[in-house]
């Protein structure tokens, strides 16, 4: 099997997004080039705080072929409880998708291991999407 011989299959309150190999193996080498060029590479952490998402799975695939731990915030935790997470995991960034944003946002308010790369990472792949 290649890359283009498969699809990834992804249902969203009825709707369905087709991503086929070729185009996801790109997506994940893109995600990949950014984490490079943010300076996080193996054996760092990153925390994701999305929901059963396409962008999930390219990003923990990104993190493997890097050497990166992904850590998963769980989407129906409270702002205090991903925080805590967030701040434990000693994270070099945070991922989110546009409906986790705000509570992404308060969540990671302050947190020094964070510095700017809150959701800018995610921020710039969803519009180049």
């Amino acid at each position: 099997m290649t890359e283009g011989d498969w699809k990834l299959v992804e249902l969203r309150g009825g709707a369905e997004t087709r991503v086929d190999g070729a185009a996801y193996a790109r997506r994940v080498q893109q995600i990949a080039g950014l984490l490079r060029a943010e300076g996080i590479g193996a054996g760092d952490r990153v925390c994701q705080l999305m929901d059963n998402c396409v962008e999930a799975i390219e990003l923990r695939s990104a993190c493997t072929q890097l050497g990166v731990f992904c850590v998963p915030v769980n989407y129906h935790f409270t702002v205090d409880e991903a925080r805590y997470i967030i701040e434990n995991s000693g994270a070099r960034a945070l991922f989110v998708t546009r409906d986790f944003a705000d509570v992404g946002a308060e969540a990671s308010r302050g947190i020094e291991a964070l510095g700017a790369r809150r959701s800018d990472i995610m921020s710039q792949m969803l519009t180049e999407s």
